[in-house]
């Protein structure tokens, strides 16, 4: 995986991508990570997540990390054994 280094930022550019980061509730590389995806590729991902078909096209060597779903606690699930 390369890494990016980006020089002379404005601290205005700087804030306004921690504040977006952090009300996104992803760190601050990942806001960046984001950003760039969807700005070379054209590829919108909502809230950073992507469809099925935008990973399955993927550049594989890609990181994308893929939100699990939320397990409800296990004694409101219900087993109907009829």
């Amino acid at each position: 995986m390369a890494q990016l280094l980006v020089r002379k930022i404005d601290e205005a550019l700087v804030t306004l991508l921690k504040n977006r980061a952090a009300s996104s509730g992803r760190s601050v590389e990942e806001e960046h990570r984001l950003i760039l995806r969807e700005a070379l590729t054209g590829v919108s991902a909502k809230d950073g997540l992507l469809t099925l078909e935008q990973y399955l096209v993927s550049d594989p060597q890609e990181e994308v990390e893929l939100p699990l779903p939320q397990r409800g606690n296990s004694s409101e699930r219900s087993i109907d054994l009829s």
